[in-house]
């Protein structure tokens, strides 16, 4: 049996020779002639057509995705700086109440506090979410184990985080062993 490549550029398919076997009980099998759905030429010319718009499809699809990434990052900036406004306030409202107590020493801490974290918020709120991913890579990268320990510190204190603000063990339901 000769094979021909349905993707061969040949003008015209060769004919495909077929032999026949004998089964076991001595009968003749059909012989089935299988061939190409459409010839070479129209499906090669087809290929790029098809490739340059699976590629435009693509190149789409994610654009509207990095759109949507950078739309979800922007609103949680948003939240992110109104939040730390909120905390700016709160504390200076905490460093207030000190002085008015007499913890002149404890106040200016909040106080400090306060600033810098109205200072954050500024600074995020005037800087565009690529600004901050750049520069966050930029100092990854110039100083990597104060950002790795940064990181750790940030993931663990995540963790006790949600660890303690889950249900505790006698008000969730019982558990079934499987």
């Amino acid at each position: 049996m000769v094979y021909q490549d349905p993707f061969a550029r040949s003008e015209q398919p060769e004919e495909i020779p077929v032999e026949t076997t004998e089964s076991t009980r001595g009968e003749r099998d059909i012989p089935i002639e299988t061939s190409p759905t459409r010839p070479p030429t129209q499906r090669s010319s087809q290929q790029p057509e098809m490739t340059e718009k699976a590629q435009q499809q693509a190149s789409q699809l994610a654009d509207k995705a990095q759109q949507q990434v950078e739309s979800r990052l922007a609103t949680q900036k948003k939240q992110a700086t109104h939040g730390m406004q909120n905390l700016a306030g709160a504390l200076e409202q905490t460093s207030q109440q000190l002085r008015q107590q007499g913890q002149e020493s404890l106040a200016e801490y909040t106080t400090k506090a306060a600033d810098q974290v109205q200072h954050l918020a500024q600074y995020l709120n005037q800087h565009d979410i690529n600004d901050l991913i750049d520069q966050t890579q930029n100092y990854a990268r110039q100083h990597p184990v104060p950002f790795l320990a940064g990181a750790f510190a940030l993931g663990f204190a995540a963790s006790r985080f949600l660890k303690s603000s889950a249900q505790p063990a006698s008000t969730r339901p019982p558990q079934r062993a499987y």
